[in-house]
């Protein structure tokens, strides 16, 4: 399977956008519609605590991103990380947020706007309505669309859940990626339709 994974920073956010595809491409023709797609995000993690951009960006000698599982559990891809995203994709060390702001970076990754076209500028306000999301266009593709975010400071849902069939929301970081699992491994029982899943961690 080719995995292609993007990875952007917005605001304190980090976002990784991982696709599947079910071959290689061919230069010839047209390029295959991806399987799945992933994106995870989280919250103020720092460029220079992240391994994968370690010799780039100024580190601090502290990694929050690194491998946590076992060597085995890895190799078999039984546990991911954030760096066996990026060594596996494509990373840029240099991006700029459309806000400091939590929503409104998020607001603008989801309708590919800046936060004042979006309609979204605080923390407190809501995505307006008539605004079409990246999760409203995978839905629209076939794509069964779900989410799994920790909830902070701010409830999620009421500004981002647009576009979503399923939107779990999880007080810890450890509870979101369990029901982000759980999700996806029902799914593997033979599910064919392809999956939009978006993961927030704080």
């Amino acid at each position: 399977m080719n995995r292609r994974c993007h990875m952007y920073w917005t605001g304190g956010t980090l976002a990784l956008v991982l696709s599947s595809c079910g071959s290689q491409v061919d230069s010839q023709r047209a390029p295959e519609r991806p399987l799945h797609a992933l994106i995870v995000t989280v919250e103020g993690l720092r460029a220079d605590t992240a391994s994968w951009l370690a010799g780039t960006v100024k580190g601090t000698g502290r990694s929050v991103s690194g491998p946590a599982a076992g060597a085995e559990q890895r190799a078999e891809l039984r546990a991911w990380t954030l760096d066996d995203l990026a060594y596996g994709g494509t990373s840029w060390a240099s991006a700029y947020a459309s806000s400091p702001a939590v929503l409104p970076a998020l607001g603008a990754l989801w309708c590919g706007k800046p936060p004042l076209e979006v309609g979204l500028e605080q923390d407190t306000e809501l995505l307006p309505g008539q605004q079409v999301t990246l999760a409203e266009l995978a839905r629209a593709e076939g794509f069964c669309t779900a989410a799994f975010v920790t909830t902070g400071a701010r409830p999620l849902a009421p500004a981002l859940e647009q576009g979503f069939v399923t939107f779990s929301s999880h007080a810890d970081d450890h509870a979101t990626l369990v029901a982000a699992r759980d999700w996806l491994l029902a799914r593997d029982a033979g599910a064919e339709q392809r999956s939009f899943v978006w993961v927030h961690l704080a």
